[in-house]
């Protein structure tokens, strides 16, 4: 493998970021034709090392296949097999597996110059170390398949890096993901041009993952899902949430994302810790969303910290926002407000966080418009701002709301 590390550096020197990406070393291949297997009897026909068993699986290694269509089609086999030290292109797909027996399959260490890898009814798949460069719709598909550990891949210029549909309980970590320029379009059923990871399933769990230059860096639709230490940067979104109930967003690091770092819809019951959002347009959007928490993140720097609102106003599609919790947050040089609290937003509970130097060309480092809002708890503890003296601290907004504990030192 060749080694190359980067270094992104943000203008806070604390900020800095770096990251690996893996390239499969170069090599000599044999020419090939497309590999189309049909049933188990078809490996033996092409007479691939190995027997077919878990321990001793067949080999497809070291070829080089250019095929209009399919470059490698497995189907409906119950062998194990290892595809590895290949170089693929296609106008298709670059390797195709339907119907695999459940952690049969494997896709190491591949150079695949146009085309994508799918996965389809195959469970508990590896796909490991791969570079994927131009052409295509997608990178990586997953679909209707559960546990498949996609790791360590260098995807660059495709629309979709990774595609998972309908696929649960999968584990995306290591990825690097890039596009030299952002796709501003709509792309069909998704209203986003590129996208990083596009992933609708359950348990999923994406960790350390780089996305950079992307419409949209990473979104995730279903529940139970945790999505940690990412570095996402240089996008339109940086992550957006949609019904990620009883889900976790942590130790992400987001970074100039041109219009919102983190979004987070009809999403309830929902952990947002330690993130470090840095020069985005609103850091973090929570909206239509219910009884999550907030907390020990970082909004340094962006037009606006954290922003809470309803969706779908005077529409059928209106969706409440309340009894979200911030607390232990830390919000400083915000151009606008550190913390907006939207319209009819209602019981939100703020309190125990640091508001250093937002909004200083206004009079309030925060705003409310919302409805029943704490910015105390039950111990006679707010929050800390900056600029207070003595006596309640005044929020802008027509909620009229004031923190009427302002503490002496900051809490983070």
């Amino acid at each position: 493998m060749i080694l190359l590390s980067v270094i992104i550096a943000s203008g806070i020197v604390t900020s800095t970021v770096l990251f690996t990406v893996y390239f499969p070393s170069k090599r000599e291949y044999k020419n090939h034709d497309p590999i189309i297997i049909l049933n188990d009897q078809d490996f033996e026909n092409y007479r691939f090392s190995g027997s077919g068993d878990k321990n001793d699986p067949y080999i497809i290694e070291g070829l080089y296949i250019n095929a209009d269509l399919d470059a490698i089609r497995i189907q409906w086999t119950s062998k194990f097999f290892e595809i590895r030290n290949c170089k693929l292109e296609s106008n298709e797909r670059a390797v195709h597996i339907d119907s695999a027996a459940s952690g049969a399959a494997s896709i190491k260490d591949n150079i695949i110059d146009k085309g994508s890898i799918s996965i389809l009814l195959s469970h508990n798949t590896t796909i490991e170390n791969n570079l994927m460069r131009e052409g295509g719709f997608y990178s990586i598909k997953i679909e209707n398949s559960i546990q498949t550990l996609i790791r360590n891949n260098t995807i660059l210029n495709k629309e979709i890096g990774i595609f998972l549909a309908v696929a649960d309980y999968i584990t995306i970590e290591e990825n690097f993901i890039y596009s030299e320029h952002i796709i501003e379009q709509n792309i069909g059923f998704f209203d986003y041009g590129n996208v990083g990871i596009l992933s609708q399933g359950a348990h999923n769990t994406i960790n350390n993952n780089t996305i950079l230059n992307q419409d949209l860096g990473l979104y995730q639709k279903g529940n139970c899902a945790l999505i940690s230490n990412n570095n996402i940067s240089n996008c339109s979104y940086g992550i957006f949430g949609w019904y990620m109930n009883v889900s976790t967003i942590n130790n992400n690091r987001i970074f100039n994302n041109t219009e919102i770092g983190i979004h987070i819809q009809e999403t309830n019951f929902a952990n947002v810790l330690h993130n470090h959002c840095e020069e985005n347009n609103i850091s973090l959007q929570i909206s239509a969303s219910q009884f999550n928490e907030i907390s020990n993140n970082t909004f340094l720097s962006n037009f606006i910290g954290l922003e809470i609102k309803v969706t779908g106003l005077g529409t059928m599609s209106y969706r409440k926002t309340l009894n979200n919790t911030v607390r232990f947050n830390f919000f400083a040089i915000n151009s606008f407000y550190g913390l907006k609290n939207g319209w009819l937003c209602e019981f939100s509970k703020i309190y125990l966080n640091s508001f250093f130097f937002n909004n200083q060309a206004g009079t309030s480092q925060a705003y409310d418009e919302g409805d029943y809002s704490e910015w105390s708890n039950d111990n006679s503890e707010g929050n800390f701002w900056s600029e207070w003296l003595s006596g309640d601290y005044y929020i802008d907004g027509s909620s009229n709301s004031t923190d009427q504990f302002p503490l002496d030192y900051p809490t983070v």
